[in-house]
């Protein structure tokens, strides 16, 4: 079950008593340097999620388990490996493990390489139909491999009336256990920064067309 961080009360809290959680948090990025009105919607939005979990766990109970995409590793080992990734994440995540939260091994290695290949000969251009749709079915059974050892990785860490929390990006497709009650962190920032990133590649998109046609022109 799944429900949205602002739809959460005092009054309805008793709901999650004895339950597994899961605090679900987005990972943002861009596909390029980020420039700075970028980092400073990204460094406004990890200050809002952090006072949203703040004000999770204040009314639900303190995080036990972490779970961060691209994670073949686990504890302190785990925590250098964001560090090492230069990850937006770390220092929250840093934060959670020094409150006596656990980081816990996420992917499996095997599967998360092979879906990074994967995405990489996607974006190659294919002159043979089938070829493609070979990639593509390959990739989609290396994806749910991938998301099906995450899932298994949070069914079988969170424990009764325990709360997990997952940093992934938006675009996964976990099934979690329909036992964990799911709690999607969304602050404003979120969305602001969304609606930057679609502006800006469509500027992007205009100035790479407006570059072509007076490269023909001039040809």
């Amino acid at each position: 079950m799944s429900q949205e961080l602002g739809k959460i009360d005092k009054a309805n809290t008793e709901d999650y008593k004895n339950k597994r959680k899961l605090f679900m948090v987005p990972i943002i990025f861009t596909p390029f340097e980020p420039n700075q009105d970028a980092e400073i919607l990204i460094t406004k939005y990890w200050n809002q999620v952090k006072n949203q979990i703040n004000s999770l766990t204040q009314s639900l109970g303190i995080v036990k388990h972490i779970f961060h995409e691209t994670l073949s590793v686990g504890g302190h080992e785990g925590l250098e490996q964001l560090k090492n990734m230069n990850s937006k994440t770390y220092s929250f995540v840093q934060e959670q493990w020094e409150s006596g939260a656990e980081i816990h091994v996420t992917e499996d290695l095997v599967s998360l390489t092979e879906m990074i290949d994967l995405q990489r000969i996607a974006n190659i251009p294919f002159s043979s139909e089938g070829v493609r749709s070979k990639i593509e079915s390959w990739y989609s059974e290396v994806a749910e491999k991938r998301f099906s050892a995450i899932k298994e990785s949070i069914d079988s860490k969170i424990k009764s009336n325990e709360i997990g929390l997952l940093l992934m990006s938006e675009n996964h497709n976990i099934e979690f256990p329909e036992d964990i009650e799911v709690i999607h962190v969304s602050p404003p920032a979120l969305h602001d920064f969304r609606r930057w990133l679609d502006e800006f590649i469509q500027e992007q998109m205009k100035m790479y067309s407006q570059t072509e046609e007076n490269t023909n022109k001039e040809s």
